[in-house]
């Protein structure tokens, strides 16, 4: 179904896989709209997250640093938590909404929901996107560190 959608807008859908994940679990491949990265196919073809970062129009991730580095770019965010109740590192904030500048995605509606504003440039957490930024982010002129 998401690929049908991914072709009918001429939209690609990139995966990366953490380097970590265990691909047995990993229940998807790639398809003509669609491009599952792993760590062995990331060495192999030489990617640089940043500049796929640079080059996408939108970002899902989960609650990592890379959504956060994602920030520079001022693209729309959404962020999987779906699984935030077993994560059992825990997080290193009381309240992470204060971090999250884009939506919650919680199931495979919301996921949708995201895919088709991203499609259409709906970009409704903008504003909340750049508070983010600026709460985390103090020089925002690409030449601190």
């Amino acid at each position: 179904k998401l690929n049908e959608k991914l072709r009918e807008k001429d939209a690609l859908l990139i995966i990366k896989i953490h380097p970590m994940q265990d691909m047995s679990t990993v229940k998807i491949g790639d398809r003509s709209n669609i491009i599952v990265l792993t760590g062995k196919s990331v060495k192999e073809l030489n990617v640089d997250n940043y500049k796929l970062m640079s080059n996408v129009d939108a970002l899902i991730s989960d609650y990592s640093s890379a959504a956060y580095d994602f920030l520079h770019c001022d693209k729309p965010i959404g962020y999987t938590m779906d699984d935030l109740k077993s994560y059992k590192l825990g997080l290193i904030v009381d309240n992470p909404d204060v971090l999250i500048g884009g939506p919650k995605i919680y199931n495979t509606n919301e996921f949708l929901n995201f895919i088709d504003s991203v499609l259409d440039n709906k970009d409704e957490y903008k504003d909340k996107r750049h508070q983010v930024f600026n709460n985390i982010f103090k020089y925002h002129d690409g030449n601190s560190s």
